[in-house]
């Protein structure tokens, strides 16, 4: 299974949020930077994901409506596709605590 972290921080423009997204899920040279396209490319996925979004208030502050329909893109995506699991932090992911004995 593979994890992917998707950090809402590096998303304050459009063109930097496609930018973060590329180097997170490296798509194809013809990805179209638009939400349709991120759609299709996610869905052409075939291996188990897990994909860790983190700062996702960050992005609606950032992107405002758009943010919001990424947001939207990926709970469809966590609902939709078998292949992944989308948990969404509103900071960073907090580390399992140690138990003690």
């Amino acid at each position: 299974m593979k994890t992917m972290v998707i950090d809402g921080d590096f998303m304050a423009t459009k063109d930097l949020m496609y930018a973060h997204l590329n180097r997170v899920f490296s798509f194809p040279s013809y990805f179209g930077n638009n939400l349709d396209a991120l759609w299709d490319v996610l869905n052409e996925a075939s291996e188990p994901t897990t994909v860790e979004f983190t700062h996702v208030n960050a992005v609606v502050e950032h992107l405002g409506t758009y943010g919001e329909k990424l947001i939207e893109l990926f709970h469809k995506l966590d609902e939709e596709n078998n292949c992944y699991q989308v948990n969404f932090y509103s900071g960073d992911i907090r580390p399992e605590r140690e138990s003690t004995k």
